[in-house]
């Protein structure tokens, strides 16, 4: 484990090469320049990308350098014309870390892939398209905040890319561009982009290369090898191969990077993109023994009259607490409140799943759970929803469902006397975690919510005072009593 001395020196000489190239294209015509792209351009950069991989491991200066592994994959991006190796290094940490799990492995195609490109011609479309699908899906699935080297890495090649353009001509410019889409799209070096993970026996989601491809990619076909030892660097992966040959003998591996191309043909049938929800669910189990549970799914017609009912009482119940003393308001806040407030928190949830108005109008819903949300003193409707999802996505996974304590929350709480502190401040935990453990961007109607609910509890205070506290309390003690 650790660096590679000449790595680095490696993927100079390969920017040295795909920027020769660019020189020697700008006087190219545009048939020639394309072919060559393929040709040519797409070989070097595939490098350059396999190297941009490898440096997000911290192979080019090791892990004691993160800083300037992060500049050198800057520096190496700068070839490809595209700015994405911050991004990447981003990224590429959860296909690692939740390899296989879907809508949050960003190496997985999403079901609308698999849903619009359901054919053998369609797939072949998908398969040109896929430097696209490469670099948006990430975003979509999981987008996380833009860090500062991310915004460096945009500025800078968007600088070179001017510079480019300027001294050189749009052809060269245009050449490095096209050298990396063609090279990460239908390219026989392509081909490890689906070789790599996309489940063509029951049972494994990795596959190794070991054929001449890898002289021209650092190694990068050594894929179960580079899984089981990310650290290790690319140059070195035929030797852990040869260690621990007993194991990966015995694995199923790819012979050719082109014909992998083609197997995706037919991944309806033998990869675990396309598969039902139930097939990773108990839905899977029960859905076939008993289809009239189908039939109970929908609305709940009288739902949305209990939630207004609660939402009355409580009102009322602040309402009334009005003239009390402090004292008694935290007694009743407890022993009152805290019970009306439990059944509104549950119906947000029950709201958060659709079930005032079904599937078919889930802005209604939203809205109405901002609705219910108002009597809890707390805007958290809306994003309940979102990290909500989570939760029965990923039920079980750690640092990504928002209901399991973290690994801080653990180690700080470590004994009987602290976990009763635990219990005590499960509200603040609760609230905090989802945007802790997995930060999502908020949303037009999350900030909805909050004005909603800071206007509401603003006109509360205003008529009085003591009303809000009692709000507050209530909620609070609901969660201790959960």
């Amino acid at each position: 484990m650790g660096s590679d001395p000449i790595f680095k020196y490696q993927i100079l000489l390969l920017m040295s090469l795909q920027l020769s190239l660019a020189y020697i294209m700008r006087d190219l015509s545009w048939t020639n320049l394309f072919i060559a792209s393929y040709c040519l351009g797409a070989v070097a950069t595939s490098g350059l990308m396999a190297g941009v991989h490898d440096i997000s491991h911290n192979i080019a200066f090791g892990n004691g350098r993160p800083l300037l592994n992060r500049l050198f994959g800057i520096l190496a991006n700068l070839p490809t014309a595209f700015p994405s190796s911050i991004a990447f290094k981003k990224y590429h940490i959860l296909h690692h870390r939740y390899m296989g799990v879907e809508e949050i492995d960003p190496g997985l195609p999403t079901k609308f892939e698999a849903w619009i490109f359901c054919n053998s011609i369609a797939k072949v479309v998908w398969v040109i398209l896929q430097p696209f699908f490469h670099a948006i899906r990430p975003m979509v699935i999981n987008p996380l905040t833009p860090s500062g080297l991310e915004i460096l890495n945009i500025v800078v090649q968007l600088a070179f890319d001017y510079l480019v353009v300027q001294f050189w001509g749009l052809k060269s410019l245009v050449f490095m561009a096209a050298s990396t889409i063609l090279g990460t799209g239908l390219h026989p070096l392509a081909g490890h982009l689906i070789a790599d993970h996309y489940m063509l026996e029951e049972g494994c989601e990795t596959y190794s290369y070991y054929g001449p491809g890898n002289w021209l990619t650092f190694n990068v076909g050594y894929h179960n090898e580079h899984h089981d030892f990310p650290s290790i660097p690319g140059s070195k992966l035929p030797l852990v191969k040869k260690i621990a040959a007993e194991y990966y003998d015995n694995l199923p591996y790819h012979t050719s990077w082109t014909k992998g191309l083609f197997p995706e043909l037919e991944w309806r049938e033998k990869s675990y993109i396309v598969l039902d929800l139930g097939d990773y669910t108990n839905k899977s189990t029960t859905r076939p023994k008993y289809p009239e549970i189908k039939k109970l799914m929908g609305s709940d017609p009288i739902f949305k009259y209990q939630i207004l009912l609660l939402m009355s009482l409580q009102l009322s119940l602040a309402y009334i607490m009005r003239d009390l003393s402090w004292t008694n308001l935290f007694i009743a806040s407890y022993c009152l409140g805290a019970v009306a407030t439990h059944g509104l928190i549950v119906g947000v949830h029950d709201i958060s799943h659709n079930i005032a108005f079904g599937n078919g109008r889930p802005l209604l819903n939203r809205l109405f759970g901002i609705l219910a949300n108002l009597p809890t003193a707390f805007p958290s409707s809306i994003a309940f929803k979102k990290y909500h999802i989570l939760h029965h996505r990923y039920m079980g996974v750690e640092e990504i469902d928002p209901d399991l304590p973290t690994k801080f929350e653990a180690g700080i709480f470590c004994n009987s006397i602290a976990k009763v502190v635990w219990v005590i401040l499960q509200p603040f935990f609760y609230a905090i975690r989802p945007m802790v453990v997995n930060p999502l961007t908020p949303s037009g109607l999350e900030i909805l919510n909050i004005f909603v609910q800071l206007v509401f509890d603003y006109l509360v205070t205003k008529f009085r005072i003591e009303t809000v506290p009692c709000l507050l309390m209530q909620r609070i003690a609901m969660i201790e009593m959960d």
